[in-house]
This record gives structure tokens, C-alpha cells and sequence, in this order.
């Protein structure tokens, strides 16, 4: 008896061991400071062997790089049907949640996968979630950005990707962050990239303690790491359902949004309030500069900005109190997104409320060097009102990617929005985004939009409707195709979509809007 127990114990620990066999594991040890870490091969940038205050990592420059693994000298088909990594990534403090990221991949080279009408965008990992996007042929997005994981310390994250039977699943520090229950190509390798776009401080990201496992589940992982200022406990997040298979907790605007739980309040003292996302600010509408001087100078240098508002626009009304009338608001269980007009971006900021009767009414842009990178979502609650300053209760969200100490240049941009605003005395959320681009690298050079009606008291939008100009600049060379939100849905959020700067010009810059749409009702 006892060697039949001995017997059935050894099968089961083999049976074990084959269903999760671990295939490759760099834990950092024998390697030289500052050299090519041994174990892996390059694909493009620069990764070093560092010594940091937090222990070893396989480091990448700001420039960036992207390397793979040699698994049993092999670069390429190790991975089983089945698999599991787990490795430990490290983000420096910073002043941005979104100036250092880390790339991952499970296919060849250093960009995206393209098979037939299959396409996957790199997994984007940021310090607190995951960003990414397929089209199979029915595109998708997945962008989930845990507030709970919000910090601007230096802070270590546990990510274990899966795939198991079909499905591919991301988890870090515990938590759901990415599931997509049909991926439709087989993985055969793996590669890990990261860059640093952060002006304020001398950042230094990389990654330890990289194991890959062949089989069902994953082994465990692989030490715990030393406690770091501005840890974050995980938390279990609800969850909701997005479009084209996606599913992504309820918590997951991307930091710095105004998500459910953050107050970020109006403007004090400087006219601002930060949040816990630090590039994001929501200040109370600024009366506009119009004095004299300066509204003759801009139309004397600029004559086109001083034709015809568009049609439905007035000015120079004095404002007026609110008309009492139901309030218009929506539930943001389930968004539903328009696809973007203008250019797709190397990241995504999504901006939501946590006020579900606030809706999204203007978009405007400030520049630094012809880059747009400050943008400015200018949100109101669902009312009507008279007058054409800013509407009762309205707020200014900043999101802003400006390098440190430069100057804005957009002088006109606050002008354009006084002369072109859309009509007053009635709330009509927008439907459609519309961008132009300046037909090089897709910056944004002027922003339209189409604003329609709510019908009281169904809540289902108004037949007719406006195009209004937020902004167009003098080299805006190319209006993209209008992009829609379903019909009788309403932008409820808008997410940004930034390009990467590059060595010679490191600042990065807004390329394309996308609007994040709910059905609304009046209450």
C-alpha cells in the first residue's frame, strides 16, 4: 500500500510539472552592471543590466528599446498552445502616470501583428492598467486604468499574462486588467520594450525576475519584492462590458480622468485643483480675455477669424440665469465608442466625469512649438442656458504632455472660441467629432463637431443638428472622415490620442479624438 501511495504521489507531481514546466527564468544574477543583459538579444533601442536603490532590473533608456528572451538558444517558437509569463516591472517617481511604459509583444519584431485581416497593436503597460487594440475583422480597444494603482512613486508591478485555450488574460498586481476570450493567433515568442517621455526627473524603468511557463497555470511567482514609497494595495474592481469583447473594470478611465470616486473639485487659490492624475486638471471656466486691444490685434493679424460665426452662433450677449428645466443625464455602465478621427496615437488618455449629468460641450487645444499638447475638454451639467459666456456650472479638464518650462504658443485659440461658439439658450451635447490634420505627422490643427437636441422627455436626440468649429489653424491641411456616436447616444468622454515625440523634438502631441458615448435621459 505504501508503494502504491509513493507511486500515485510521483505521478501526480510529474503530472504537475507537465502541465506548467517552467522554460525560461532570468532572475538577474551573474550579470555585469551596465552590460547587455546575457539571456536576451536585441531588436532595436538600447536595454542595460542596472544596480538601482530598488534592486536589479534590465533597464531602457528614455529613447527606448525592445529585447527578446533566448530560450534554450532559441528566439522564436518556445511557446506552448498553452503558456504563462510573469515578470516584475519597475516605474521610477514621476510627474506624469503616462511618461513610463513598457511594451510587450507575442510575435516577431518591434511593431505591430498583421496576418490577413487579423491585427493586434502592442500591449501597452503603464503603472496603473493596459492599453491596447485589435481588429479580427471587427476592431476592438481596451483601455483599463485602475485609480487604486494611481501613484507618481517609484512603485514595482507583478504582470502575469496567460493564454489558455483561445483566451488571453493580464493581470498585474493581482487584478484583471485586460481579457479577451477569442485570441486569434498563436504566440510563438515573446519580447518586453519600454520608453520614458519625463522632462521633470532623471526616470530609470525596467524589469526583473522574467519566468515563462509551458502548460495550463503558471508556477509561482517569483520572489516578493522589497517595499517601495507609494505602493499601492490592490483592490478588486467592479466590472462592465465594453464593445468588441473587451471586459475592463468600471474604474478603468485612465488616470488623471475624472473616474468614478475622484472629486477633483473646482479651481482655489492659481485657479486649479489637482487630482490624482497629475496631467489632468478641471478648473472653473475663465471668463475670456476680451479686451479691445487684443481682440483688434488678432483679427488685424488673422482676418479670417473675424467672418460670420456659423450658423446658430451668437455673441456679445450678456449672460443670463439658468432656465429651470429637467436635467439631462446618462448612465456610463456601458460607453460606447465613435472610432477615432485623426491619427490613432502611441497612447490614449480617456476623460470622463464622475458627475453623470456633465456632459462634454467644447474641445480646444494649446500648442508648444506647433505641437498641440495641452488640451483643454470643457464640460457643462445637462441644462439649458441663456448668454454666451460660459454656461452655469461649467469646468475646464486640462490634460497636458507639454514638456516643462516651455512656452505655449496658441494665442488665438481662447479668441476663435468666444467668436464660434456654439448657440446659447439651449444644451445639445455633441454626436460627432471631426479633426483636421496638418498632413505630415498628424498633428491636430483644427477640431469640429456636430452638436445635436435631446428630445424631452425620451432623451433620444433631435433629427436636425450643428456643425460647429472649436479651432482650425492656418496649417490644417487635411479634415478626416466625421466620426458618430450610435444613434440617440451622446458624448459622454473623450479620449485623447497622443503620438510619441522623438529624440530632436521629445514633446508629445495630440493626433485624433474618439468620443465616449451613453444613452441619456432627463431627470
Amino acid at each position: 500500500m505504501k508503494i502504491r501511495i509513493i507511486v500515485t504521489c510521483l505521478l501526480v507531481t510529474l503530472c504537475h510539472v507537465s502541465v506548467a514546466a517552467q522554460i525560461f527564468h532570468d532572475s538577474g544574477e551573474g550579470e555585469i552592471s551596465g552590460g547587455f543583459p546575457s539571456q536576451w538579444d536585441l531588436i532595436g533601442g538600447l536595454a542595460t543590466v542596472a544596480d538601482t536603490a530598488e534592486g536589479r532590473i534590465i533597464a531602457f533608456p528614455p529613447s527606448g528599446g525592445t529585447i527578446f528572451p533566448l530560450v534554450n538558444g532559441e528566439d522564436a517558437n518556445y511557446l506552448a498552445e498553452n503558456f504563462s509569463i510573469e515578470f516584475d516591472v519597475f516605474f521610477d517617481e514621476t510627474s506624469s502616470l503616462y511618461g513610463q511604459r513598457f511594451y510587450l509583444r507575442l510575435w516577431p519584431g518591434g511593431s505591430g501583428f498583421a496576418e490577413g485581416d487579423i491585427r493586434y497593436k502592442p500591449f501597452v503597460i503603464h503603472r496603473d492598467g493596459l492599453e491596447t487594440s485589435w481588429n479580427h475583422p471587427a476592431p476592438g480597444v481596451a483601455k483599463n486604468h485602475l485609480p487604486p494603482l494611481q501613484t507618481l512613486e517609484p512603485v514595482w508591478r507583478h504582470v502575469v499574462v496567460e493564454l489558455s485555450n483561445g483566451s488571453l488574460r493580464f493581470t498585474m498586481d493581482d487584478q484583471l486588467v485586460f481579457f479577451l476570450p477569442r485570441f486569434k493567433m498563436q504566440p510563438t515568442m515573446v519580447s518586453v520594450g519600454g520608453r520614458i517621455n519625463d522632462s521633470r526627473f532623471p526616470a530609470q524603468i525596467g524589469f526583473a525576475n522574467f519566468r515563462i511557463f509551458n502548460g495550463d497555470s503558471s508556477g509561482a511567482a517569483g520572489g516578493s519584492l522589497p517595499a517601495v514609497a507609494g505602493d499601492v494595495p490592490p483592490s478588486g474592481p467592479e466590472v462592465y462590458r465594453l464593445p468588441e469583447e473587451s471586459v475592463l473594470p468600471s474604474g478603468g478611465s485612465i488616470a488623471g480622468s475624472v473616474a468614478a470616486g475622484q472629486d477633483l473639485g473646482g479651481s482655489g487659490a492659481g485657479g486649479s485643483t489637482r487630482s490624482s492624475g497629475p496631467d489632468l486638471r478641471t478648473l472653473e471656466e475663465p471668463e475670456p480675455d476680451l479686451s479691445e486691444d487684443i481682440l483688434s490685434t488678432a483679427i488685424a493679424e488673422n482676418p479670417g477669424i473675424a467672418e460670420e460665426p456659423d450658423s446658430g452662433s451668437t455673441t456679445g450677449a450678456p449672460e443670463e440665469a439658468a432656465v429651470p428645466v429637467p436635467v439631462l443625464g446618462y448612465t456610463a455602465e456601458v460607453l460606447i465608442y465613435s472610432g477615432t478621427s485623426g491619427g490613432e496615437g502611441d497612447y490614449t488618455q480617456r476623460v470622463v466625469f464622475t458627475d453623470s449629468q456633465r456632459f462634454p460641450y467644447w474641445i480646444e487645444t494649446r500648442e508648444n512649438y506647433d505641437k498641440p499638447c495641452t488640451v483643454y475638454i470643457h464640460s457643462a451639467p445637462g441644462t439649458a442656458w441663456q448668454g454666451d459666456s460660459s454656461p452655469p456650472g461649467s469646468q475646464a479638464t486640462e490634460y497636458d504632455v507639454c514638456s516643462e518650462g516651455l512656452p505655449r504658443i496658441n494665442p488665438l485659440t481662447t479668441l476663435a472660441r468666444v467668436l464660434f461658439k456654439p448657440e446659447a439658450g439651449t444644451f445639445k451635447p455633441l454626436t460627432a467629432i471631426q479633426v483636421c490634420n496638418n498632413g505630415i505627422n498628424n498633428r491636430v490643427k483644427g477640431i469640429r463637431a456636430q452638436v445635436r437636441k435631446a428630445r424631452f422627455p425620451d432623451g433620444n436626440w433631435d433629427a436636425s443638428y450643428e456643425t460647429v468649429t472649436f479651432q482650425e489653424m492656418q496649417n490644417c491641411v487635411s479634415w478626416k472622415s466625421m466620426v458618430e456616436c450610435p444613434a440617440n447616444t451622446f458624448a459622454v468622454g473623450v479620449t485623447l490620442h497622443f503620438r510619441d515625440g522623438d529624440p530632436l523634438s521629445p514633446r508629445d502631441f495630440l493626433s485624433g479624438l474618439e468620443l465616449n458615448c451613453s444613452s441619456a435621459r432627463w431627470e
